[in-house]
Order: C-alpha cells, then structure tokens, then sequence
C-alpha cells in the first residue's frame, strides 16, 4: 500500500476518533478459504511489519495434533504463506494471538490458555518460507479467575486478557512490560468487562487493539463491540466505559478477529477446518 494511502486512512479514522464517533463497517466478505492444514483457527492477528499477512494458529484441542507452529496467512486470499514454528514452546491449548511492540521492533505475542502463559517472538524480517522463531521471551502468570481465550496488546507493549464467562463481562488482567522472563507471575486485575450480553455462552473468544492503540474489538459468539480507547488506556475504557457500538459479524460462532494494519478494517475466522476469512470495510463518510 502507498505511504499517502495510508495516510489519508489515518486521517480519516482520526477524524472519527475526534467526534466521538463508533465506525460503521460493511457486512463481511469472504476472500478466501484456509488450507486444511489450520483446522481450528483460533486467534488473528495482523502483522506491523509486512503489508497483507496475518497470522494465525491452531488451538491445542486436538491433542494428537498439537504443534507449536504459527501461520502466516494472504490478508487478501486467507492462502498459507509460510510455518512459523516456535522454539522452544508447547501447545497445550493456544487460544488467542497479537502483535505489538517489544523493545525497537514487534513481536507476535500467543496466549496459552491450560499453561497459564503467553509467549512472545520477533516478527521474522522475511516471512515467505518456512522457519523457526527463536522464543524472545516469556510470562507464566497466575491467575485465579476463568480461562481467558483473549489476548490483546496495546501499543505500549501492554498484554490483557479477559476471563470467559457467561455473558461475556469477565474480569480484566494486565500483563506489564516488566513481567516478561518471569515465572508465577500476579499479574494486575482490575474491573469486569464493560459488556451485558443476553447470550448464554461462554465469552469472549477473541479481541484486538489496533497498532496505534486507539481501537478495540471484542468478539462475542454472537456479536462484536467496539471501543474507542479513552486517554489512552486500556483497562478503564474496557471496565468503565459503555461500548461505542457494535459491528457487524457475519459468521456467528467465530473464534478470531483482528484489525488489519491501518487499524481501517477488520477480519474473522472460525475454528472450523477450510475456515473463510471474512473482511469487514470500513464506510467512508
């Protein structure tokens, strides 16, 4: 994408921000199908560093098929680019996966739901081959609420996660920068999710922030909620504040959204295998 492109984008989302007001996006559309190698795509997320690929993963469900391995996917086809294994790490039930900052480049961050830990990689400088990911860092932490299938990371390097329960307001925790490379970690809770769902399911299963922290999605089971983020931070928007509004979601029962790289649109897919990737635009006004 052109430099000037992705400045009028920002301009133009930036304006929105201003007057307060919650974007309106188009329905979703699928623009293509994942390889069946990626049977439960369980989180999204957009790479900061190259333009049109997304990053996904298989949860740990399937025991006899559980692999440490994160995919690089087509923003604009959902095709498989490349296998990115990281080492060392195990999968015992991946749930969820970021990008975000870590020291002077970006890392991709996963979400170990059973082992209570999140582990975070550099973002390859080319990602068109298959490769190993040497593990940057790590944090196991402690945390005496529901199993979180959530990971978000604003732009501070900043983790959150978000406990699953019935209706979806589950308690929030913060990951801080200087947490990482720790064991047995009590990591800060603060507040509930600001949402009241009327669903009986378990939520949420996903959410994001966009690169410029600005943003947030949380995806439902059965619907999306959106934030504009307030003086930038994460945790009061999320606890305090009501959501701004409620963007589309085409397929209900997805596992995993992210916005794209301009923080302009949003993706989702389903822990299904021959998932589609769904785009949603964002209207121009």
């Amino acid at each position: 994408m052109r430099p000037w492109i992705v400045q009028l984008i920002v301009i133009f989302v930036n304006h929105q921000r201003a007057l307060g007001e919650a974007p309106a996006f188009s329905n979703g559309v699928s623009v293509g199908s994942l390889s069946p190698e990626i049977f439960h795509a369980s989180g999204l997320a957009a790479s900061q560093k190259h333009d049109g690929i997304l990053y996904t993963h298989n949860d740990g469900d399937d025991v006899n098929r559980r692999s440490p391995i994160i995919y690089a996917i087509s923003a604009t086809s959902g095709s498989l680019i490349a296998r990115l294994r990281v080492f060392p790490a195990t999968n015992e039930d991946w749930e969820d996966i970021a990008v975000g900052p870590c020291g002077n480049t970006t890392c991709i961050y996963v979400l170990d739901k059973s082992a209570n830990t999140i582990y975070r990689v550099q973002e390859p400088d080319f990602v068109y081959s298959d490769q190993i990911l040497s593990l940057d860092s790590k944090v196991e932490f402690i945390w005496h609420h529901h199993k979180s299938n959530t990971l978000m990371v604003d732009n501070k390097g900043f983790a959150y996660i978000i406990a699953i329960v019935k209706g979806g307001g589950g308690r929030i925790g913060r990951v801080n920068p200087g947490d990482w490379g720790h064991t047995g970690v009590n990591i800060e809770v603060r507040g509930h999710l600001n949402v009241h769902d009327d669903s009986d399911q378990d939520d949420p299963q996903s959410g994001d922030i966009s690169a410029d922290g600005q943003q947030i999605l949380i995806l439902m089971r059965s619907r999306v909620y959106f934030w504009n983020v307030r003086n930038g931070d994460v945790l009061t928007t999320l606890a305090d504040h009501n959501p701004a509004g409620h963007p589309p979601l085409r397929d209900h029962g997805s596992d995993g959204i992210c916005w794209d790289r301009t923080g302009q649109n949003y993706f989702t897919v389903n822990e299904i295998q021959n998932a589609p990737l769904y785009v949603y635009r964002r209207h121009s006004t």
